[in-house]
């Protein structure tokens, strides 16, 4: 998975795994809902859970968003900072994935877009430019710090 990514927003990478950017946390919930519900993200794991089993043993977990679930798990954890190499030279290429999560950057469609364009700049340097990929957000913006 890509976890710098958080949900709503669905980052995949279609096609051969040439890269390793893989697909982020909100493809993956996509992709496996409704049987499944995202429980808990432990920095760059998520624990899925059959909702069914998951409703009856963590009842709490509707009290919380899978945005919410990503920030504590992930965006708060003391080593995503040190997490890395292809983090590290994203960054050094202009992809600060911090956008995301301020609201002052702009809505929701404006910070995906401003991360697809600068993801593609990054494949581009690295020579991977066909890469196929695709990035999707809810359409009202809802679920991720709007």
């Amino acid at each position: 998975t890509w976890p710098s990514i958080p949900p709503p927003l669905e980052f995949v990478q279609h096609g051969p795994v040439r890269m390793g950017l893989g697909n982020s946390l909100g493809a993956f919930e996509k992709m496996l809902s409704p049987l499944y519900t995202l429980v808990q993200v432990e920095f760059i794991n998520a624990l899925f859970m059959r909702t069914d089993l998951a409703e009856q043993v963590f009842p709490e977990i509707r009290n919380h968003s899978s945005a919410e679930k990503w920030a504590t798990g992930f965006w708060c954890h003391p080593l995503r900072s040190l997490w890395g190499k292809d983090e590290m030279e994203m960054q050094l290429a202009g992809l600060d994935p911090r956008v995301l999560a301020d609201p002052a950057v702009g809505s929701i469609a404006q910070r995906s877009k401003l991360l697809l364009g600068m993801v593609r700049n990054w494949l581009a340097q690295k020579g991977s430019q066909d890469l196929p990929i695709s990035l999707s957000w809810p359409p009202d913006g809802t679920g991720l710090f709007a």
